[in-house]
């Protein structure tokens, strides 16, 4: 599970890292004395745990959190706080968990024991993603198949996948899966409509975090998904076997990389040799 920890004063961030180092469960943490600098964070990196202090000037932590909640709507929320009437104010809200000041490590593993077990009814932080590219693009979800019911929002999601990380922004979309529209106002509408379907279809599939949407941009996580894609760019040798020549072979704008990839096969299959 990967967590944020967001205090702004300084003191407190060194006494979470020092007593609650190496939690269970928890396989990376991250601590933030500014609630922008977490939330810049969130949008990059999946967040699946958030410790934020109540009070902060430049966010409060029910704020901060709500903006969390939108990056990933199964975000535990565990907020930390030295006063009582705040600590009420966010229960009223059903903002998350409570852990008041002064804590020690046995408060945080009690209170996060609680957060876990009750989360634990969910099993999409388990649900492994694997894309495959070479021929046709597919989604594969703990191993099996998943059928799209949007081609455009299963297209959108392959030309993300091959950009490995970086934004599609939405001109390029619909330049890409539009072709030839001489509507713009009626293709960019349509842009909309399948960046939502697309969104309520992985949230629906439980994976949501995979896919993220900025204002005129979307993009995928690559650390949370596998695809022999990315593999074949590591220069993994079973990849590049495996490649033959196609690549998402159902979209047009997916043939000027086939041949940048014959090249990269080529020249590392060379280098391999040449070490044996």
């Amino acid at each position: 599970m990967k967590a944020i920890m967001v205090d702004d004063q300084p003191l407190m961030v060194r006494f979470f890292e020092a007593a609650c180092a190496n939690l269970p469960g928890v396989e990376s943490m991250k601590v933030f004395t500014s609630p922008l600098e977490a939330l810049e964070y969130a949008r990059r990196n999946f967040v699946e745990l958030a410790f934020l202090d109540l009070s902060m000037p430049q966010m409060s932590g029910l704020e901060l959190g709500e903006k969390l909640k939108t990056l990933n709507p199964n975000l535990i929320l565990i907020y930390l706080t030295a006063y009582d009437d705040c600590a009420i104010e966010a229960l009223h809200q059903r903002a998350g968990y409570i852990l008041c000041k002064p804590y020690n490590r046995r408060d945080v593993l009690d209170i996060l024991e609680k957060a876990l077990g009750q989360y634990g009814n969910s099993d999409n932080l388990s649900r492994k993603v694997m894309f495959r590219t070479f021929g046709r693009f597919d989604m594969y979800i703990d191993g099996q198949l998943v059928v799209f019911h949007s081609a455009k929002a299963k297209e959108l999601l392959a030309l993300c996948v091959s950009r490995e990380g970086g934004e599609v922004s939405s001109s390029e979309a619909i330049d890409k899966i539009w072709a030839g529209s001489k509507n713009r106002s009626s293709t960019a509408a349509n842009y909309r409509m399948t960046v939502k379907k697309l969104k309520e279809f992985l949230h629906k599939l439980g994976v949501e975090r995979i896919f993220v949407r900025e204002r005129q941009s979307c993009y995928i996580r690559v650390s949370e998904v596998s695809c022999d894609l990315y593999d074949f760019w590591r220069g993994d040798e079973e990849a590049l076997y495996r490649f033959r020549d196609e690549f998402m072979s159902d979209y047009s704008w997916s043939e000027p990389m086939i041949f940048q990839m014959q090249e990269f096969k080529q020249i590392k299959l060379m280098m391999l040799h040449q070490k044996e």
